[in-house]
């Protein structure tokens, strides 16, 4: 399996325990031989990341470093169940990559319903690429229900390595990654890996994904990492979206 993109990397301006810099990562990925690398630091709900200006200038920033093409995106808080983003709309259409994202410092877990709605109330105004890491059972999500609006919407399904890290403060991820893999292929759903890498050392690194994918035969032709049709076309129809959105 030939992966041309990690989608889900950090840098400093997010805060938290990530120190690179957007040439750092570059390099990095440059060295790890991909072709493209997306740079999603937290949006500016989250304490240390960066504020909202930041965003509203990702286009003036690289768009090839070292050999590696640049996308630049945002991993937005999810607020509440209305889905309320953390970033505010004129930065949205300056995103090549947006993902949304339960974090506890911004959304305290509430109950199977509620989870579920605040992701599916995001989703669903057409400008989400990506549900970041929904496999936290501290968030009980309806993933039936969730899976088909992605699949309504085309948006895809994180499958996220840092979650299936031993220590990871996000609970029982292997057993709803499964869950997700297995909804995703009988529902036809997109579905992008993350590293969510917060330095270097982490890049491209899916080594807990794999397994999980073999175990469900998961198609390629439905992983965006792989499959660059079916990515650009995705980014493409959201960010056309996000343009709209934000007037």
């Amino acid at each position: 399996m030939k992966f041309f993109i990690d989608l889900h990397t950090h840098t400093a301006m997010s805060g938290h325990v990530a120190t690179e810099s957007v040439e750092d990562m570059a390099y990095a990925a440059s060295q790890k031989g991909l072709e493209y690398l997306a740079i999603t630091d937290h949006s500016p709900s989250c304490v240390g990341s960066a504020p909202d200006s930041y965003f509203m200038q990702l286009q003036t920033l690289p768009k090839e470093l070292f050999g590696v093409k640049m996308l630049y995106g945002c991993e937005i808080d999810i607020l509440d169940t209305e889905g309320s983003l953390g970033l505010c709309n004129e930065a949205l259409p300056m995103l090549d990559v947006a993902i949304v994202s339960l974090h506890t410092m911004t959304f305290e877990p509430r109950d199977k319903h509620q989870n579920t709605d605040a992701y599916i109330s995001a989703i669903s105004r057409g400008i989400v690429d990506i549900v970041g890491h929904s496999d936290d059972s501290r968030y009980e999500i309806d993933y039936e229900r969730l899976i088909k609006v992605c699949k309504q919407y085309g948006t895809a399904m994180e499958i996220n390595n840092s979650s299936l890290e031993q220590g990871s403060c996000r609970t029982n991820a292997r057993p709803n990654d499964l869950t997700i893999l297995q909804l995703c292929k009988k529902y036809d759903c997109p579905v992008s890996f993350g590293s969510d890498a917060h330095g270097i050392g982490w890049l491209l690194n899916y080594r807990h994904i794999l397994p999980l994918v073999e175990q469900t035969d998961f198609p390629e032709r439905l992983i965006l990492n792989c499959n660059k049709t079916l990515l650009w076309e995705t980014l493409a129809k959201h960010k056309a979206n996000r343009q709209k959105f934000a007037k």
